[in-house]
């Protein structure tokens, strides 16, 4: 459900640049400002579901997340509406790591990469039909693409609200809270995992941030794509269950750093891409590591996490995909305006970067 009404994200970009007139570069630090509000939300969130519990973390921020977003599409002024999109990626991201740690606590350690895959599963079916769904939207006015992304969201807080029952647990101290948050901070683990992962993101921001202007500079239009990134959800929706029980088998790093590669290697072949059919070919090849990263990740830090603290460390890698929704737009839409070709061939160096970062994780005693 709330994957199915997050239809804003896809055609931001162009709602800034068609909508308010602002170039890829300007667009791009507008949107940023998502990015900004995701990182403080994420730690923020992660702490506070440490301290008062997941449920009402979560309800907190779907709440306010589903006030801000209708409100969107309303300011002329850009400031403004720069000021809005941080107020929701700070909520949006509150809710993440306290959903994130809920699901580590409630399966056996050996299944967290399972679950975490089929949470993934679940949650791309909603992503395979946001973006045609948006473009549907976005055809009649952008308006209603916001209103309909914050009515998504209060739907599923109410069910949040009526099914969800946490497991009773204590709550940490503010002097336990206080260490734990320094504990993630010296934590290797943290460092390389949540590092790795915000490269990769950076990559996946792309999808979204700069793909949509490489299309429309080919003579594709919104509807082709919205089915593009909705081949994206499509491929997930076949191949993570399969994947996820040929992944769980791998050590982390090593399938970690293939993900990278795969990521990298993909928007990398987007600078070749000229037709819809190869741009599709694309989709899939990052979206193959992008289906083997999405449940290793949190399942290696909810294995590294201290008891009391598996919020705290998915706040952190929360955090990392937050920057890079901050800088992925900025330096996609720097590097896009320089030369598309400069972007994409970049985006295949970034994944080998976190490839290598992936791989020089320090090992942790438990399996995930």
């Amino acid at each position: 459900m709330l994957r199915t009404g997050a239809m804003v994200s896809p055609f931001m970009t162009l709602f800034l640049t068609e909508g308010r007139g602002l170039t890829p570069a300007f667009a791009g630090l507008v949107v940023a400002a998502y990015g900004a509000g995701a990182v403080l939300g994420s730690i923020l969130g992660g702490l506070l579901a440490d301290r008062i519990g997941r449920r009402p973390t979560m309800l907190l921020a779907l709440f306010g997340a589903g006030l801000v977003f209708p409100l969107g599409s309303l300011p002329q002024d850009i400031g403004l509406l720069a000021l809005l999109l941080f107020l929701a990626g700070l909520l949006m991201d509150c809710y993440r790591p306290a959903a994130m740690a809920a699901m580590a606590e409630m399966v056996p350690e050996d299944r967290r990469v399972r679950v975490y895959a089929l949470n993934y599963w679940v949650a791309n079916i909603g992503s395979a039909l946001a973006p045609v769904l948006g473009g549907v939207l976005a055809a009649l006015g952008y308006g209603a693409l916001f209103l309909a992304n914050g009515l998504a969201i209060l739907a599923y807080a109410l069910v949040v609200l009526l099914l969800f029952r946490e497991p009773a647990r204590a709550a940490l101290s503010a002097g336990t809270a206080r260490v734990s948050a320094w504990a993630a901070g010296r934590d290797p683990v943290v460092w390389t995992v949540a590092g790795g992962s915000a490269l990769t993101a950076i990559l996946f921001v792309q999808s979204y941030a700069m793909l949509p202007l490489a299309m429309q500079a080919d003579g594709l239009g919104k509807t082709q794509y919205g089915i593009a990134v909705g081949l994206n959800a499509v491929t997930v929706v076949a191949l993570s269950l399969p994947v996820a029980r040929w992944v769980s088998r791998l050590e982390p790093r090593l399938a970690l750093a293939t993900g990278a590669l795969l990521m990298g290697g993909g928007m990398a072949l987007t600078g070749l891409a000229e037709t819809m059919l190869v741009y599709c070919a694309t989709v899939v090849v990052w979206s193959l590591g992008e289906i083997v990263i999405a449940p290793v990740a949190p399942a290696l830090l909810a294995a590294a996490a201290p008891e009391g603290r598996k919020a705290l460390y998915q706040g952190t890698l929360s955090a990392s995909w937050g920057w890079s929704s901050l800088l992925g737009p900025v330096s996609g839409g720097m590097l896009y305006t320089l030369s598309p070709a400069l972007l994409w061939t970049a985006c295949g160096a970034l994944g080998i970067v976190a490839a290598v970062i992936f791989a020089i994780t320090p090992r942790h005693p438990k399996r995930c």
